[in-house]
């Protein structure tokens, strides 16, 4: 197919000259032809290794629209008589057909006075699938990293504290409440959300890792619209690089519910401790009642059979009497 990508200012007014090597991208399957505004060739340049499959002496006199598909032809007069009568420079892909291929050229069109044009071609047929398979790497990475719970990341930071997150996973809009191209364009969103009170350690810690490129494991709080949540954040870092940057790869969780749970565990054991020490007291004390009363036992035997040996009037009687009563209080 064949479409303007774009456009850009009014060109400068060139005298009509000879081509040369210096019009030509330096790229293999690059030229560059004058035409006229029925597009025919009148001069030529082709870089070194050019996948063009006709002859350079044959060029001259053709037309640009003899190569193209039918459904192409009607687009392409209409981006060449635009730039030649309205002098914009204007930008255009089309698949040709090259030595049995389908190519895909990214042609300039640079107006250069009177009814001429200046056509400056590029292959960027193995650009354009470097850049598919690419995306589809990425794509495929981002749908990996989304089923792993957190955010997995690539975080680089250089030795004057400056830092860019170069990837994020869909998690961190759970973990930051923002997405991820937000994140990569401002990196700092991720620490204006650090508990005040943790962010000091946070950034002391991330300091050391850098200095001894030892694995870094901290955790955190984060406030987000007031709410509070603990992270855990792991990665193990690599470099330093030719910059002195060093770079972590890892993944940061929530771990709020984990730290809930933790809270619970503790006190709960807490409780169970007082509970043991009451349980504790309590046999303790149940011994000594059982070892008191067993005293009393004795006390109480003696104190009656000593009532019923002594007499009404006897002056021992009230002792006795005063034993045997604090016995039974007892």
């Amino acid at each position: 197919h064949t479409f303007v990508l774009g456009a850009h200012g009014d060109a400068a007014e060139l005298e009509p000259r000879r081509l040369a090597t210096a019009d030509v991208p330096e790229a293999a399957g690059a030229y560059a032809l004058l035409v006229n505004i029925d597009g025919r060739v009148l001069d030529y340049a082709f870089a070194r290794g050019a996948l063009h499959d006709m002859p350079a002496e044959r060029v001259l006199g053709t037309t640009v629209f003899d190569r193209m598909a039918p459904t192409q032809v009607e687009v392409g007069r209409r981006t060449l008589r635009h730039c030649i009568e309205q002098r914009e420079v204007l930008w255009a892909e089309r698949a040709v057909p090259i030595r049995g291929q389908i190519r895909t050229l990214i042609t300039k069109h640079v107006p250069v006075g009177g009814d001429r044009c200046l056509l400056v071609a590029r292959d960027v047929t193995e650009a354009r699938g470097y850049r598919e398979r690419l995306q589809s790497a990425r794509f495929e990475l981002e749908r990996l990293t989304a089923a792993i719970p957190g955010c997995v990341y690539q975080y680089r930071r250089w030795p004057d504290g400056t830092d860019t997150w170069l990837f994020a996973s869909r998690g961190c809009i759970d973990i930051w409440g923002v997405t991820a191209d937000e994140l990569l364009k401002n990196p700092a969103v991720a620490w204006q959300v650090v508990h005040p009170e943790d962010a000091p350690l946070f950034v002391e810690k991330v300091e050391l890792s850098q200095r001894t490129l030892s694995r870094f494991e901290h955790e955190a709080r984060l406030v987000r619209d007031g709410e509070v949540r603990w992270v855990r954040a792991i990665s193990a870092p690599e470099g330093p690089h030719a910059d002195g940057s060093v770079t972590w790869t890892g993944v940061v969780q929530d771990v709020t519910a984990l730290k809930e749970a933790e809270a619970q565990r503790k006190a709960m054991e807490l409780q169970m401790l007082r509970t043991q020490k009451l349980e504790s007291l309590g046999l303790l004390a149940g011994g000594i009642a059982h070892d008191f009363n067993n005293l009393l036992v004795g006390v109480l035997g003696n104190s009656g059979i000593l009532l019923e040996d002594l007499d009404t009037h006897s002056p021992l009687r009230p002792m006795a009497e005063q034993i045997d009563q604090a016995a039974r209080k007892m």
